[in-house]
């Protein structure tokens, strides 16, 4: 439905907030611009490997910081100290994206970032609602929490940053399939603050079947209009704006 010259809201996505079956998938973009301003996953990985290894074109990032820690890097360390910005916090987007949810038992954010911006924008609003950190994820269908499904600052176990991270994450202990498989089958997703080039979309565009109601909108700067196409092949579609929906 367009609700203006730039804003294209697929009706799927409507209907999934009116009925509590809306789920956010938040990526690195939302995070940042000011007054959060982290760096993405590639400038994460840049920083970490300064001084050590230079990235080669045709490898992701996860790969990349693989063959950093190799090299005896402690990955996992450095990663949260570049996460660790003075003065950074919760933008307002992270507060619009927890006020799409009507109520407490309709919110279901899952993210892969490390920061607790939106621990701290939750907070705000919803008291009680729940808080599930990598490895240990709820079923993917049937949730009413905040995921952090790659790990978080606040918590002791590793982030997932390395291809051997993701190896864990998604094949070898597989709890982030897992719950990622159930949750795409039943939930419209609406992923946010991705590009085509990020890991993840790398990782889970291909696990959308057709016929799921995964819906991707990027925010991310230099996303260009031919990524916004239909991929008939994944069951991915995207809206064409940058804006964030906002509760009725």
């Amino acid at each position: 439905m367009w609700i203006n010259d730039d804003v294209d809201i697929p009706e799927a996505l409507l209907a999934a907030q009116r009925d509590g079956r809306l789920v956010i998938f938040a990526g690195a973009g939302v995070s940042m611009g000011p007054p959060s301003s982290l760096p993405g996953f590639s400038k994460l990985a840049k920083q970490i490997a300064a001084g050590v290894l230079t990235p080669l074109k045709e490898r992701t990032f996860d790969v990349f910081l693989g063959r950093v820690a190799a090299q005896g890097v402690d990955v996992q360390t450095l990663a949260r100290q570049h996460l660790n910005v003075s003065g950074s916090t919760h933008r307002r987007l992270h507060t619009l994206i927890v006020d799409l949810f009507r109520s407490e038992d309709d919110v279901r954010i899952v993210t892969t970032n490390f920061d607790p911006h939106f621990t701290t924008a939750l907070r705000s609003r919803y008291a009680t609602v729940d808080i599930f950190n990598a490895p240990a994820l709820p079923l993917g269908r049937d949730f009413s929490v905040l995921v952090y499904a790659h790990g978080s600052l606040s918590r002791r176990e590793p982030l997932v940053l390395t291809d051997a991270g993701f190896g864990r994450a998604y094949l070898i202990d597989g709890y982030a399939t897992r719950f990622l498989r159930e949750m795409f089958a039943e939930y419209v997703v609406l992923f946010v603050g991705y590009s085509h080039s990020d890991v993840v979309m790398a990782v889970h565009g291909p696990r959308v079947r057709p016929g799921e109601g995964a819906v991707r909108l990027f925010n991310r700067p230099g996303d260009s209009a031919v990524e916004a196409t239909r991929h008939p092949a994944s069951g991915l579609s995207e809206t064409t704006s940058t804006q964030t929906v906002r509760r009725n």
